[in-house]
């Protein structure tokens, strides 16, 4: 059993663990702090979307179990926004990064047989 740190009882102890909520007006404040709470804590961070049909609202969600982000959203202006979060956050959660493609030297003999040899073969014409 744990004590209390501050001695305020088991019920003020279970009040302090709840995570602080905040429900963000803006998709770009939403955007911004999303990732920075991502990236304070990926190991313990969960993001949800969902739709709620009876209400007509598409509702994003971040949490680490220590703040809790909330978007809410019925305008279809805002999906194009969202769709450019929500592939953000896909990326850096499974940990792929954009990078630049390798560069190959012409001038190396190993460099231009290895790509030749990775050159699909061509089919014949039929006669």
């Amino acid at each position: 059993q744990l004590a209390c740190p501050l001695d305020l009882g088991c019920h003020s102890v279970a009040l302090l663990s709840r995570p602080r909520k905040m429900l963000v007006s803006s998709i770009d404040i939403f955007s911004e702090e999303a990732e920075k709470l991502y990236l304070e804590d990926p190991t313990n961070t969960r993001y949800v979307m969902k739709f709620r049909h009876r209400e007509g609202k598409l509702v994003f969600k971040i949490t680490n179990d220590k703040v809790c982000i909330k978007y809410k959203t019925d305008q279809v202006s805002d999906l194009k926004k969202l769709e450019k979060l929500n592939n953000m956050m896909f990326k850096v959660m499974t940990g792929k990064r954009a990078e630049p493609p390798m560069e190959v030297e012409a001038s190396s003999p190993a460099a231009s047989s290895t790509a030749a040899s990775s050159a699909p073969a061509k089919k014949k014409a039929k006669k």
